[in-house]
């Protein structure tokens, strides 16, 4: 019996040095599922997470430093003091580069810019510019009219427009 007392005891005592935080069998484990632990230090801050106690101790300087909530405090605040500072509506911002680095003023281009007027100031090459010079002219033209074999007729007028496919608006017509 002596034998079992003994192991029992052991065995309590290997749990107990698994459970203390400054022995080297600790077993992290068995200390978050053992409702025997003691905190070693009462008045120890609980973080979320490591990552939340290393970007705290990072914020400091590293975990050669002492940990200190309100230095921690007073870093954030410096940092959130550089950053960008919200402007009221009622004031404008203020200019941080030079007249000439100014945004440029954007000019919305006409919608219909090629059409059959712009062509004609512009002007044709070929036979289109003689038409053009009569036009322009207001001379007399005769313009025969051909169907699918053959010629059907001719007009006479003056022309008034026309289009690079050969399309006319005459005026003072005589047909024959």
């Amino acid at each position: 019996m002596k034998d079992s007392d003994s192991d029992s005891t052991t065995s309590d005592s290997d749990s107990s040095s698994e459970l203390d935080v400054g022995s080297k069998r600790f077993n992290p484990l068995k200390a978050l599922y053992s409702t025997k632990l003691k905190v070693p230090v009462a008045s120890a801050r609980l973080h979320d997470n490591v990552s939340v106690l290393e970007s705290k101790q990072n914020t400091l300087g590293g975990f050669a430093e002492q940990y200190d909530e309100n230095r921690i405090k007073q870093i954030r605040a410096a940092k959130n003091s550089n950053k960008v500072k919200v402007i009221p509506a009622d004031q404008k911002p203020e200019r941080k580069f030079l007249p000439e680095q100014g945004p440029i003023q954007y000019v919305r281009p006409l919608r219909h810019t090629k059409n059959l007027f712009m062509k004609l100031e512009k002007g044709y090459e070929g036979p289109l510019a003689m038409m053009q010079t009569w036009m322009q002219e207001r001379k007399r033209v005769r313009v025969y009219i051909r169907k699918q074999s053959g010629i059907r007729g001719h007009v006479s007028g003056v022309i008034e427009l026309f289009d690079k496919h050969w399309n006319m608006a005459i005026s003072d017509v005589c047909e024959t």
